[in-house]
């Protein structure tokens, strides 16, 4: 697997894990900002639940 194709995989995965816990509108914002910056939202919103 290439690299790029790895890069799309995570962004898919971390895009179906988000979509548990956040609305339509939150994921397309999400998709404009980092990994780094995608995790540790994620992180927060899943303590916060």
């Amino acid at each position: 697997m290439n690299f790029l194709e790895k890069i799309v995989k995570t962004k898919l995965s971390e895009i179906e894990r988000a979509k548990e816990i956040l609305p339509l509108k939150e994921l397309k914002k999400l998709a404009g900002i980092s990994n780094y910056q995608h995790r540790s939202l994620y992180d927060s919103l899943k303590k916060r639940r």
